[in-house]
C-alpha cells in the first residue's frame, strides 16, 4: 500500500480522493479472511456492549 499524506489537504479534501481512500478501505475489508471478520464482529459487539453498560450505569 502506497502512504499517504494526512497533512496534504489539496488530496484530503478532494472527493475524488475520498473514494479512493474508501474503495482502498472496503478493499482491505475484503480480503480480510472469515475468521478475521468474526473476530471483529466479536470486538464490536463487545464494545457496542461495554458502551450501553457504561450509559445505563451513569444515568
Amino acid at each position: 500500500m502506497n502512504s499517504v499524506n494526512l497533512f496534504d489537504d489539496e488530496r484530503n479534501n478532494c472527493d475524488d480522493c475520498k473514494n479512493e481512500k474508501r474503495l482502498q478501505f472496503s478493499q482491505s475489508l475484503f480480503k480480510l479472511s472469515k475468521s478475521q471478520k468474526s473476530k471483529m464482529k466479536e470486538v464490536y459487539i463487545l464494545i457496542k456492549f461495554t458502551a450501553v453498560n457504561i450509559f445505563l450505569t451513569t444515568t
